[in-house]
């Protein structure tokens, strides 16, 4: 995750008129995500969230074990509803 301009979207000739302070780029193996903020306040704000999301998800316990909770696989399964 990058404060800027660095993901396609936000590089193509159409996105030139944005204001890189107002942006955040997130870059993934297998995707990417731009997100552009009305203000730079506001970019900062969702940049400070983000970071947080990502840093709490990523930690471990103290013996190397992933945190309790659901798989990821089990937490985005969805039962029907009938």
């Amino acid at each position: 995750m990058r404060c800027g301009k660095y993901t396609a979207a936000l590089q193509n000739p159409e996105a030139i008129s944005i204001d890189p302070h107002c942006c955040i780029s997130l870059l993934g193996s297998r995707a990417e995500l731009s997100l552009q903020a009305e203000s730079v306040k506001v970019c900062s704000e969702w940049f400070a969230a983000l970071n947080k999301v990502m840093s709490v998800s990523s930690k471990t316990k103290s013996d190397g074990q992933p945190p309790e909770g659901p798989s990821p696989s089990k937490a985005m399964r969805r039962e029907p509803v009938m």
